[in-house]
């Protein structure tokens, strides 16, 4: 499959999933502007998604040079990002928050392509503590604490 028809295939995809989901939104309360109702995340992630579902398919559909790709090593890929989470998963409750996130982000940067082992990790730094400032410091979510017992 080459990538057109994989960008054409995903697009069509996201379409049907966003527009479905922007209009079974539609039935949920909205409320108003000071206090939002049930339905106001839904609709906004389900209109977002169609949205961007159509510039993908636009750009799949005048894309001109498509690029062949390796059907076993395209595999490998989701697959070693299932593995990821479940160690990030697993790694959770024992080690606590941080070491977990970084290594699963390290892994996906690493699938998705980014070069260099040094901005991955700088990436990846960066994304975790951004997380614990707006999630455990501004928000008030506690993470797990480790124990440390495997």
């Amino acid at each position: 499959m080459n990538s057109r028809a994989a960008g054409l295939a995903a697009a069509v995809m996201f379409l049907v999933i966003g527009s479905g989901q922007f209009y079974m939104a539609l039935a949920l309360p909205r409320g108003t502007l000071a206090e939002p109702g049930p339905g106001v995340f839904p609709l906004l992630v389900g209109a977002l998604m169609s949205a961007a579902s159509l510039a993908c398919l636009l750009l799949a559909i005048v894309e001109h040079h498509p690029v062949r790709s390796n059907l076993l090593a395209d595999a490998a890929r989701p697959a070693i990002l299932v593995a990821a989470l479940a160690a990030f998963l697993l790694l959770l409750p024992r080690v606590g928050f941080v070491l977990p996130s970084l290594l699963l982000q390290v892994v996906t940067l690493q699938v998705f392509g980014m070069r260099g082992v040094w901005r991955r990790l700088a990436v990846a730094a960066a994304t975790t503590a951004a997380a614990v400032l707006v999630f455990q410091t501004l928000l008030g979510v506690q993470f797990p604490t480790p124990t440390w017992s495997f």
